[in-house]
C-alpha cells in the first residue's frame, strides 16, 4: 500500500511540475506578445518594400518598351491616348502592347493597374499627357502633340509614367499625368501610394521612387517642360 501511495504521489509531483502556472502561462503570453509587436512593423515595411519593387519593376518595363517603340518608330513616342477620326481609340498602352505582354488584357481599356495594388481601380499607371493627347486625329490641346525624341531635352528629367489616380474623363475613366491646367480643373493626378512616395519611369530608362515634396520642387520640368 505504501508502495502505491508514494508511486501516486509521484506521478503527481510529476503532474505538477509538468503544468503551467497561471502566472507563467501570462509571462509567456507577455513575451509572445512582444515579440509579435518587435516583428510586425518589421514584416509590414518588409511587405511595403516589396510592393515597390514590384511597381518599379513594372514602370521599368514599361519605360524600356517606351524606348523600344520609338526606336521602331523613327524616334516618335507613345502617346498618351489618340482617337482617330474614324472614332477608334488607341490608349498609351495599344502603342507598346508588342514589347511589353501584360499590358495585353489592359490594351483596350482605359486603366492599366498599379502593380502594388492590382485590385484597387483607384490607382494606376499614368502616362504623361504631354506626349500626346489627340481627339478625332487633332491635339485636344496645342500642348498636348505628339513628341519626337529629338524634342526632349534632358531624356533623365521627363517622365514618361508616374503611380497615377484613374480620372473619370467624360464616360471612360483615363489615367494620366498633367501640370495644374484649365482644360482638366484637375491638379497632376499623380498619387503617392508608397509609404507617400510615387515611382516613375523616365524617357532615358531609369526608374525613380520619389517623395511628394521631390516631385512638387521638379513637377513642371518633369511632366510639361520637355524641352529644356
Amino acid at each position: 500500500m505504501r508502495s502505491k501511495a508514494l508511486m501516486v504521489r509521484n506521478e503527481t509531483m510529476k503532474t505538477q511540475k509538468m503544468s503551467f502556472t497561471l502566472i507563467e502561462l501570462l509571462v509567456v503570453i507577455a513575451i509572445i506578445a512582444v515579440l509579435a509587436a518587435m516583428l510586425l512593423p518589421a514584416l509590414s515595411k518588409a511587405r511595403a518594400k516589396a510592393r515597390q519593387t514590384s511597381c518599379t519593376n513594372n514602370h521599368k518595363h514599361i519605360t524600356m518598351a517606351s524606348i523600344m517603340y520609338a526606336d521602331d518608330n523613327s524616334g516618335m513616342l507613345p502617346m498618351c491616348y489618340y482617337k482617330a477620326p474614324s472614332g477608334t481609340e488607341t490608349f498609351w498602352r495599344g502603342f507598346i502592347v508588342s514589347y511589353y505582354s501584360p499590358i495585353e488584357s489592359y490594351k483596350y481599356n482605359a486603366w492599366f493597374p498599379c502593380a502594388a495594388f492590382p485590385q484597387d481601380e483607384h490607382l494606376a499607371v499614368g502616362w504623361n499627357i504631354y506626349l500626346g493627347y489627340y481627339n478625332l486625329g487633332t491635339p485636344v490641346s496645342p500642348d498636348w502633340r505628339s513628341r519626337n525624341q529629338t524634342e526632349i531635352g534632358s531624356p533623365s528629367m521627363h517622365a514618361f509614367c508616374l503611380d497615377s489616380v484613374l480620372y473619370k474623363f467624360s464616360q471612360y475613366g483615363v489615367s494620366f499625368v498633367d501640370k495644374e491646367n484649365s482644360y482638366t480643373k484637375q491638379s497632376t493626378h499623380v498619387t503617392f501610394p508608397h509609404d507617400d512616395k510615387t515611382i516613375g519611369g523616365f524617357m532615358d530608362g531609369h526608374t525613380e521612387v520619389l517623395s511628394q515634396q521631390q516631385f512638387m520642387d521638379v513637377k513642371n520640368d518633369m511632366v510639361y517642360n520637355l524641352s529644356k
